[in-house]
């Protein structure tokens, strides 16, 4: 079985949708999907289901997209248990699984962010900041999103593949002067994400978010990016499924 990786593939744009679709069959594979196809529910469940239709086995964690609430009646993490909720009654992996020699870990993550808003502080271009909607942690998103890997976190003995949709490193952006959007590293990078991948000794981690595309070893951690992005931002319009390993099942 060979395993290929994705993310942000935000099929509510109509051009992304049309690409998704045209995707051939990849019956004995699996596909990791690290984050942003949606925030509408329906163009969510659709995807899913279109991508189970191609691949053997869906794994997926969702982005900040999923969890704006601008046609949702509830908050961000009401929202973000509706979609682990629907993954879950369509056989779409969000949670660690094994394949004999390999382990495949999803992560939720979050970048550093106090909660309540210091509307202050907050960047007021940053959608995230106006959609997504959040009861009173009086903590970090970043460690709160953490915490939900806990029972995770162990040491595992077989190869470890794990994915986010966040950053586990500034070392994985370029230097803001080459970005477009300056304040980029301030809602990327989670480094309580860091400590997990080091923790459960991660080999491979797969992230999206930032949608520049990373095939790259940092510390003996090969990490990869492969973001479909939105369709002004490709000069081809294509998918490219990034391979990423083969491993026995």
């Amino acid at each position: 079985m060979k395993l290929y990786a994705i993310s942000d593939i935000h099929t509510d744009f109509i051009e992304n949708w049309n690409l998704i679709k045209q995707i051939g069959n990849y019956h004995h594979d699996a596909l990791i999907v690290a984050g942003d196809i949606s925030d509408n529910l329906d163009v969510i469940k659709k995807t899913l289901d279109l991508l189970q239709n191609k691949f053997k086995y869906v794994f997926y964690t969702p982005g900040n997209h999923e969890l704006w609430t601008r046609d949702y009646h509830h908050n961000s993490l009401h929202k973000l248990d509706t979609i682990i909720n629907l993954c879950n009654n369509r056989g779409v992996i969000t949670k660690p699984h094994k394949f004999k020699a390999h382990w495949i870990i999803p992560l939720f993550s979050w970048y550093h962010c106090k909660i309540p808003l210091n509307k202050n502080n907050i960047i007021q271009e940053w959608t995230d900041y106006h959609l997504c909607q959040w009861p009173l942690l009086q903590m970090d998103l970043a460690e709160y999103f953490g915490s939900l890997n806990e029972q995770y976190l162990i040491n595992y003995e077989n190869s470890v593949i794990s994915f986010s949709h966040f950053l586990p490193t500034a070392k994985l952006l370029p230097d803001p002067k080459y970005l477009k959007f300056k304040k980029l590293p301030d809602v990327s990078v989670s480094t309580v994400l860091a400590a997990q991948i080091k923790l459960i000794g991660s080999q491979i981690h797969i992230f999206g978010h930032s949608h520049i595309n990373y095939d790259i070893l940092i510390d003996d951690v090969r990490y990869i990016q492969n973001a479909l992005r939105y369709p002004r931002e490709r000069k081809e319009n294509l998918v490219n499924l990034k391979f990423v390993l083969e491993i026995d099942e």
